[in-house]
């Protein structure tokens, strides 16, 4: 969301009127007319300051980083904002996958090890606080998973996007890789004496002009991945 939208948002909610609202930013120091804050909510005027956008969204109860955040994207140059949606997508696309394809487990690590990486950010720890092995629920992880996808979103500074990126990437391949060695010690040769062993399918890709024969979990690796990127191609494609 811009930072128009969601400053309009911080303004609903509170149920305040603009008058209100720059009566009480000058109790607090801060003197804004009504018409201006006006402007600031209909995307009239460019994005306040930083201290001013703290200032009003502790007046009117909302996230002040996020507003700031906004602000940030807002006065970017479009290159920048491109590259950031973009990022979005990809975060929200991985995420997607990993909730479907992911075990409770490897919910679990994923959250953990997100945990430990992004420290700085408020939203992370506070989401992920009181993570616990012990009585593991799905669903929990799930919704953490879901709310992880819309704060990254909506309040991550660009650095801590590209944490998080780096994590679920790391996790998403190793993700694959577990998914493929489980499948393995499952497979059986009939003809060998029940060993364990890859099954071969007729899967083939195209690398650089030669054919190449790809296992079943070659192939179920790859599939995956392109099923994430032509998400994020479908997305932007209808934009």
């Amino acid at each position: 969301m811009n930072y128009a939208g969601l400053l309009n948002n911080y303004i609903k909610e509170s149920g305040l009127t603009l008058s209100v609202i720059c009566q009480r930013l000058q109790e607090n120091g801060i003197s804004i007319d009504r018409s201006y804050l006006s402007k600031l909510k209909t995307g009239a005027k460019p994005p306040a300051s930083d201290e001013l956008s703290r200032a009003i969204s502790e007046v009117t109860g909302g996230d002040p980083e996020a507003l700031i955040i906004a602000g940030y994207i807002d006065k970017s140059p479009e290159e920048l904002k491109k590259a950031i949606e973009e990022l979005n997508n990809i975060i929200n696309d991985f995420l997607d996958v990993i909730r479907s394809k992911a075990t409770t487990l490897q919910k679990f690590d994923l959250l953990v090890n997100i945990k430990k990486e992004v420290t700085d950010n408020p939203y992370v720890q506070g989401l992920l606080d009181n993570l616990e092995s012990n009585d593991i629920q799905s669903f929990d992880y799930e919704d953490r998973l879901s709310f992880l996808a819309i704060y990254a979103i909506e309040t991550f500074n660009f650095r801590d996007k590209l944490k998080l990126l780096v994590v679920i990437n790391l996790f998403y391949i190793g993700m694959i890789l577990d998914n493929s060695s489980n499948k393995q010690l499952h497979a059986t040769d009939n003809s060998d004496n029940d060993r364990s062993i890859s099954k071969i399918t007729t899967n083939f890709a195209s690398l650089n002009n030669k054919k190449e024969i790809l296992s079943e979990d070659e192939a179920e690796f790859l599939q995956d991945c392109l099923l994430a990127y032509r998400k994020q191609q479908e997305k932007i494609r209808t934009k």
